[in-house]
């Protein structure tokens, strides 16, 4: 979802993630740190917490996807419960049609924080080593290793009542056995949840931060 180039040695995910760690061997070494995704970074986060347990001091999980092929994912269906009037203008209605497919909470504010915070990413990302990569090696080897994986550190988990990407209920089936996990489902919220209800993510967010430093 940025400038970098697609390298060969990353065909899936399990190359991914040994980017990942060697990234983290050459920045960071052994020392401890947390870990924080959102959606498909929620995902990579798991495979870190999978691979470096006792390293990672705390994670925070936006939306994440705990399961690579949507098929299989357990969704509810997604629908916008909180609409005002959006004024966009001609040259943003495909831009603007995207927006709305995921809102759930559809104002001007979680439009323009669409738009400046989402977007970029969306445009600069490289569609055809994301399709590819989508359709040949999204999921990691041992995911299957996710509902039995234990943790016993910080952990926040929010997740949407109406998100139909990756839903909350095969999250929690995973969250359930974090020992000291927060795990939120907020109403009126979807996918892009940090947008929508941005008082409940904070909050949320600082408390976690605050049980880190505890």
């Amino acid at each position: 979802m940025g400038k970098t180039p697609p390298v060969a040695r990353v065909q899936n995910a399990d190359d991914m993630l040994a980017m990942l760690l060697q990234l983290i061997r050459q920045e960071i070494g052994d020392q401890p740190f947390c870990v924080a995704g959102q959606s498909y970074g929620g995902y990579l986060a798991l495979g870190l917490l999978h691979e470096l347990r006792e390293q990672i001091d705390g994670a925070l999980l936006l939306c994440p996807a705990v399961i690579a092929d949507q098929t299989n994912r357990q969704l509810p269906s997604g629908r916008c419960v909180r609409k005002e009037s959006i004024a966009h203008k001609p040259e943003e209605a495909e831009t603007f049609q995207d927006f709305m497919e995921l809102a759930v909470v559809a104002t001007p504010e979680s439009w323009r924080r669409y738009r400046e915070e989402i977007l970029p990413g969306l445009q600069s990302a490289n569609a055809d080593f994301t399709a590819r990569y989508q359709r040949e090696g999204y999921a990691l080897s041992f995911e299957c290793d996710f509902p039995g994986m234990t943790y016993d550190k910080p952990v926040c988990v929010i997740t949407g009542r109406q998100d139909s990407v990756v839903g909350f209920i095969d999250t929690w089936e995973i969250s359930k056995r974090f020992s000291r996990a927060t795990f939120a489902v907020l109403d009126e919220a979807g996918h892009n949840l940090q947008l929508e209800r941005t008082a409940l993510f904070d909050a949320l967010v600082r408390d976690w931060m605050a049980r880190l430093s505890s």
